[in-house]
């Protein structure tokens, strides 16, 4: 038998994680070592998905824990968003807003704003 995930169950709580091969373990010691299950601990694109969990149940047999992938809402999108038009870097930011203003200037348009501009980058996204 492979090694796999088990869990030590006192009193219906979990005391410890391990992973172990069962065959490996005396018998005497087996008992409390169930088997740990994992539902819905999937791949998900973390740029429109979140994961939420795992919740952990006890069964007679075995843990099981149970993970959730969600759409991400659209404020989360929105956040997500700004936190990358925040983490651009601050010279490549003043380097093209610069020249950004000097294109408009050419164009005989009003020079923006630092927001007007941030704004422009994140609707890119």
């Amino acid at each position: 038998m492979a090694a796999t995930m088990h869990a030590y169950v006192e009193s219906g709580i979990i005391k410890e994680r391990r992973v172990l091969d069962l065959a490996l373990v005396p018998l005497h010691k087996q008992p409390p070592w169930k088997p740990v299950v994992k539902n819905g601990d999937d791949q998900f694109d973390s740029s429109i998905q979140v994961k939420e969990g795992p919740v952990t149940t006890i069964e007679a047999t075995q843990v099981t824990d149970t993970w959730t992938i969600r759409a991400k809402t659209a404020a989360e999108l929105d956040s997500d968003k700004d936190n990358q038009v925040n983490a651009f870097n601050s010279v490549a930011f003043k380097i093209a807003f610069n020249h950004e203003n000097r294109i408009r200037a050419l164009e005989a348009k009003p020079a923006i704003t630092a927001a007007q501009f941030k704004a422009a980058i994140k609707a890119l996204l």
